[in-house]
């Protein structure tokens, strides 16, 4: 710090470099190369990934702009009844890929698709801060017993995917459609 006039100075500081690079692992190839337009094709993609798991695993699919698949990414792996999963650890392979929207799926074990209170305060924030990054949301899917059963939040509570932006979070009043446009 400069003792004459109380100024910091960034000679005082050293900064490190950061650098983040997405690792692509060696697995089984996607299972479609199609466009996922609804809650039963992305359970079909991922139903041998999720079907008769014996813990719950949360995992997102990165879709680029015409909904394709361009990879998935387990996010977490918990107990019989619960699974943590941060939105950061959510959105972070999303952004790392590029992606233009995600889709969130989970399983429950027990068979039951039905949402817990957890899942949709979840979905609600996740969303939410889909909106503020601009990377939407474009479902959030309960994978039951043996994939055949699901439980979509979007065909369930499509309001939920709707609306605008929080105006506390943009301020001065603007609306903000769904895709990030501002009206005036």
């Amino acid at each position: 710090m400069n003792q004459n006039n109380n100024q910091i100075s960034l000679d005082n500081f050293y900064f490190k470099r950061v650098e983040v690079r997405l690792c692509l692992k060696e697995g089984d190839p996607f299972y479609s190369p199609e466009p996922i337009t609804s809650p039963e094709a992305a359970t079909k993609i991922m139903s041998e990934i999720m079907s008769d798991l014996d813990r719950e695993m949360v995992t997102v699919i990165n879709l680029d702009a015409k909904n394709r698949p361009l990879n998935y990414n387990i996010v977490s792996i918990g107990s019989i009844n619960q699974s943590l999963a941060p939105i950061q650890n959510i959105m972070k392979s999303a952004i790392l890929s590029n992606a233009a929207s995600i889709i969130v799926m989970h399983n429950h074990p027990s068979g039951e698709a039905t949402p817990s209170q957890a899942d949709i305060q979840v979905t609600e924030r996740l969303i939410e801060a889909g909106k503020l990054m601009e990377l939407p949301v474009l479902d959030h899917v309960i994978v039951g017993e043996g994939g055949d059963e699901r439980y979509s939040f979007r065909q369930a509570h499509p309001e939920m995917f709707l609306g605008e932006y929080r105006k506390e979070v943009l301020g001065k009043g603007k609306k903000v459609k769904e895709r990030g446009e501002i009206e005036h």
